[in-house]
């Protein structure tokens, strides 16, 4: 995923910054950001403002298992674990495949 991210930001015109934690405040035009640096940057911490038309917010997500009889069964698994599984081993999770993922 890093590597996605790492190629998308090289398209972009103004950087991209993760791992940064921030404040929105709608009485206020702009949003207001703490980064802090890793071994690499220039700096240990900087505080950013930002004033933009338009704005992305991606919180993450912790997926929390569907609870119902038998889910602990074989072949059953979180949305997580089949990806992993794709991803690391090339393996699919089956051949049929029903998916409930977050609140829905």
């Amino acid at each position: 995923m890093r590597d996605d991210i790492t190629a998308c930001s090289a398209t972009l015109s103004r950087p991209l910054c993760i791992q940064t934690a921030s404040a929105f405040f709608p009485e206020a035009s702009d949003i207001t950001a703490f980064q802090v640096g890793s071994q690499t940057d220039t700096f240990h911490e900087r505080y950013i403002s930002v004033c933009a038309k338009s704005l992305v917010i991606a919180t993450g997500c912790i997926e929390r298992p569907l609870l119902f009889a038998d889910n602990d069964r074989p072949g059953i698994m979180q949305t997580a674990c089949a990806h992993r599984l794709a991803r690391t081993y090339g393996l699919l999770a089956g051949e049929q495949a029903v998916f409930g993922i977050g609140d829905v």
